[in-house]
């Protein structure tokens, strides 16, 4: 019912915004008429959030959570997600959600504690490298490295493990690092797969140039 209310909403949302309007512009875009058909929708999912079935609920707020987004409404938004992590802490999307609106607001002294929560309900190598990252951002540096190892732990072949153990190495241990921090490198690349992912592809040749130029390699 919350994925199909959802739908609805999208649906009516985006054949009613002109072509070409900026996504910050879209809903204020809309003519009155436009926003109330829309509420409709919106006032389902806000029911069905409050469904005493908690993954069902959870559902439903997933999906309220990116309207409020799209809304502009980012206080709304950031609530809903709380409360769909909070009855379901499996929720990807409101995870997901959570996570670029800390990052879009800079506010890594509040993702710090949600990402803590969230590694509990979760523990992947992707989560431990966003934790590791936003203490890095906070400058908590002597916690960085547990996470990133405990990453590698948990898949010792994940590519972003794999870099963020590289660029570890390379800001942190100075020439005797380097050996380690090629390996890394390496096994990052072999990571990859195919198709590859665009972002960590784009980084590998800037971490070889990195390693080349502190190890005196210039061939």
């Amino acid at each position: 019912q919350g994925a199909a209310a959802f739908i609805d909403l999208m649906a009516a949302y985006l054949t009613s915004v002109p072509p070409g309007t900026p996504s910050s512009e879209r809903w204020r875009s809309l003519p009155d008429e436009r926003k109330r058909w829309i509420e409709e929708p919106i006032t389902r999912l806000e029911r069905l959030g409050n469904d005493v079935n908690a993954p069902r609920a959870a559902g439903a707020l997933d999906a309220l959570g990116m309207v409020r987004f799209m809304q502009g409404d980012l206080v709304q938004a950031e609530a809903v997600f709380r409360k769909a992590v909070i009855l379901d802490a499996s929720r990807e999307e409101a995870w997901e959600g959570l996570a670029g609106l800390m990052v879009q607001t800079e506010r890594f002294a509040d993702f710090a504690p949600l990402l803590e929560l969230r590694v509990q309900a979760r523990d992947t190598a992707r989560n431990r490298i966003l934790l590791a990252k936003t203490y890095e951002r906070l400058g908590r540096n002597g916690e960085i490295v547990e996470q990133v190892q405990t990453a590698l732990r948990i898949s010792p072949d994940d590519a972003l493990a794999n870099l963020a153990e590289a660029a570890w190495l390379i800001k942190t241990t100075g020439p005797e690092g380097l050996e380690q921090a090629s390996a890394r490198i390496d096994a990052a690349a072999r990571a990859l797969g195919a198709p590859p992912d665009p972002t960590l592809s784009a980084e590998l040749p800037y971490f070889r140039g990195l390693h080349a130029a502190l190890s005196g390699d210039t061939d």
